[in-house]
């Protein structure tokens, strides 16, 4: 589920390849809003959540700020390195 609360989009659940589409019908019409993206509220990610994240900076045409992303998703930007390009690699 994703809602809007000022400039933060609020994701809670999964982030994974079976709901990457929803996620992203979802979140693309309320990026021209958004600043912030809290990630504290989800359950799991695979590399989808990576492919989504950079897709919705592209859209934004702007760096969005990553809040409490869980674990799982550092470790998967370590491995593809990509954590600087999320700005993650000084999270810890």
């Amino acid at each position: 589920m994703i809602t809007l609360d000022g400039e933060a989009l609020r994701l809670d659940g999964a982030m994974t390849m079976s709901t990457a589409r929803r996620l992203d019908e979802a979140a693309s019409p309320l990026l021209s809003r958004v600043r912030r993206i809290d990630l504290a509220a989800v359950s799991e990610v695979d590399s989808s959540a990576i492919a989504l994240l950079f897709g919705w900076m592209r859209t934004a045409d702007r760096p969005l700020a990553l809040l409490s992303p869980p674990a799982s998703l550092k470790t998967l930007a370590e491995v593809y390195g990509v954590a600087e390009l999320l700005g993650l690699d000084g999270q810890r």
